[in-house]
């Protein structure tokens, strides 16, 4: 989903996600504009987490208003 798209296509497409994973540059503006905008869209069950490799998951969430933001890693093999 395009950081571009507007908030009524992020409703429409996250708003019964049980997970989702952010995997934006590592800017932690754009980071917590992303978290900011899911936590809008996403049900309170849902699970936000972050593709983060250089940035420590702790200044991530400290843009969340929930506080159980995870921390995914994704490496290739």
């Amino acid at each position: 989903m395009p950081l571009h798209d507007d908030i009524e296509s992020w409703k429409k497409h996250f708003s019964s996600a049980d997970l989702v994973i952010e995997a934006v540059f590592e800017e932690l503006g754009v980071k917590h504009r992303v978290l900011k905008e899911m936590e809008y869209v996403l049900p309170s069950h849902a699970i936000f987490a972050s593709n983060t490799s250089a940035i420590p998951i702790g200044k991530i969430a400290e843009g969340a208003k929930r506080l159980d933001i995870s921390s995914i890693t994704c490496t290739p093999t």
